[in-house]
């Protein structure tokens, strides 16, 4: 049988574990350097996905400020050259990669914004507008996100029903709603004579609320009915028309 005991020399010594944390710390305060400059806010991940990245992120950061030094890149050279020169180096690269994955992250953003619409105004140009006609009818993403937006851009039509993870349901009109980083719902009441709803026992009983936030781990389903009001105007213009 094979043993698995380690023998003390295979141990990781203490310069070794003390370089391991040293190196996580540059990358990890340039992504939240970065995060800050773009969305105001710390990094938003978990802490798994924090740590690979932030490493990735801090050999970057090393290989270039090591480099500029002319310091091989070691467990013992991480530790050893942590004297004045080395740490001004390594804070200004920390805060320049910041800059940096800041200005990739922003501009990502805008060209998945503003890209299809210059891409559809390039392809007309070049006469594929049945092509880009077909590709349009495909949508990218989410199809939770895909569906509220559609409801946000007809919120003053239509009325949702959110089904919660206790069976409990409520049925007002969207208020607002967030995707990033969570996917909330604040449902708000249609109009000021007509209240939030929620269902007991089988009936629609009018809550004194005038707002119920949902969020993310509590939606079960939703559900897109016309609104009442929207009805209402229908009837009373088939109304008016028979007359």
């Amino acid at each position: 049988m094979k043993s698995w005991n380690l023998s003390v020399s295979e141990l990781p010594t203490a310069t070794q574990v003390f370089a391991f944390a040293v190196f996580f710390v540059p990358g990890y305060l340039s992504l939240n350097i970065a995060s800050f400059l773009v969305e105001g806010k710390t990094l938003s991940m978990r802490w798994d996905e924090k740590i690979i990245v932030s490493y990735v992120w801090s050999l970057l950061i090393f290989l270039v400020s090591f480099s500029s030094l002319k310091i091989a890149l070691t467990p013992e050279s991480v530790t050893s050259s942590l004297t004045t020169a080395p740490l001004i180096v390594l804070l200004g690269a920390t805060i320049g990669f910041g800059i940096i994955a800041a200005l990739v992250y922003y501009i990502g953003r805008v060209m998945l914004h503003k890209g299809p619409a210059f891409g559809r105004a390039v392809s007309y140009r070049l006469g594929l507008r049945r092509m880009v006609d077909w590709l349009s009818e495909f949508q990218t993403g989410s199809t939770t996100e895909f569906f509220l937006n559609l409801i946000w851009q007809n919120r003053t039509k239509d009325s949702l029903i959110v089904e919660t993870n206790s069976g409990r349901f409520f049925k007002g009109n969207l208020g607002s709603l967030s995707v990033e980083p969570t996917l909330d719902i604040l449902l708000v009441r249609p109009s000021d004579m007509r209240a939030l709803q929620e269902l007991v026992k089988g009936e629609w009983t009018d809550l004194e609320e005038w707002s119920v936030l949902i969020p993310q781990g509590n939606i079960r389903t939703i559900e897109a009915i016309p609104s009442e009001e929207d009805d209402s105007e229908q009837a009373e213009t088939g109304n008016s028309n028979k007359d």
